[in-house]
């Protein structure tokens, strides 16, 4: 099976553990192979938790994003900072998201140097991080830092 396909294929059989009312634990070497299989798109990596009400309040600013990219031009990954995973899990399971949301067993954070959330990560398409937004954002922001990624 040649390696892009084979990564794909991890990908896929990965997020697929993701559904409503369930996020996958993450840890920061699965988050890295992960954002590696997105290679070659722009990605919003978001760090929130479901008792920080900035973060609530961007939740449909981010699903808006993702409708906003369709065609795969665009990944978005939620990463939940949230201690309870009852709590994450009830939230997910009332409101299910667009997109992909794990939760942090502990490293991926400060891996990315998060000391308060939300925080919003915007990756280019060689996986670089290209923008780092702290606090609360929207859409119409996040765009002007995803479109010229995206320019040909």
């Amino acid at each position: 099976m040649p390696r892009r396909l084979l990564a794909i294929v991890c990908a896929l059989l990965f997020l697929g553990f993701t559904k409503a009312g369930h996020a996958q634990d993450i840890t920061t070497r699965d988050l890295m192979r992960l954002l590696a299989t997105h290679r070659g798109k722009v990605v919003v990596l978001n760090f929130w938790a479901t008792w920080c009400g900035p973060c609530m309040k961007e939740m449909p600013e981010l699903a808006r994003l993702r409708a906003a990219y369709p065609g795969g031009r665009l990944e978005i990954i939620g990463i939940s900072l949230d201690y309870d995973p009852d709590a994450l899990e009830a939230y997910l399971s009332h409101t299910p998201l667009p997109y992909p949301s794990f939760r942090d067993q502990g490293d991926v954070a400060g891996t990315f140097g998060v000391t308060q959330i939300p925080h919003t990560f915007i990756l280019n398409p060689s996986g670089r991080i290209h923008t780092s937004i702290v606090g609360e954002t929207d859409a119409v922001t996040l765009r002007r830092h995803i479109d010229p990624l995206l320019a040909p």
